[in-house]
């Protein structure tokens, strides 16, 4: 849990770092933020268990403020202004 929440933080901080740009026009829409929820699998669990935690875990990311990640357990791994 705690790699994968890692591993999804670095592509946050990676991606927060550009802007989104129209190729054709130059038209800048601003930079790019992500949310992430993540969770770890369970031996034998049913797969819509896990994205049930996964979805749960993604909304609070988002309602939190966005731009972060967020673990199955509420530990806010990436919070940035977003």
């Amino acid at each position: 849990l705690a790699d994968g929440a890692k591993l999804a933080d670095g592509i946050r901080a990676r991606l927060a770092g550009h802007q989104l740009t129209n190729r054709t026009t130059q038209q800048r829409y601003g930079r790019i933020t992500l949310s992430a929820g993540v969770a770890a699998y369970r031996y034998g669990e049913p797969l819509d268990q896990l994205i049930r935690r996964v979805d749960a875990a993604l909304y609070e990311a988002k309602g939190g403020g966005r731009n972060r990640v967020v673990r199955e357990d509420g530990a806010v791994v990436g919070d940035h202004p977003g």
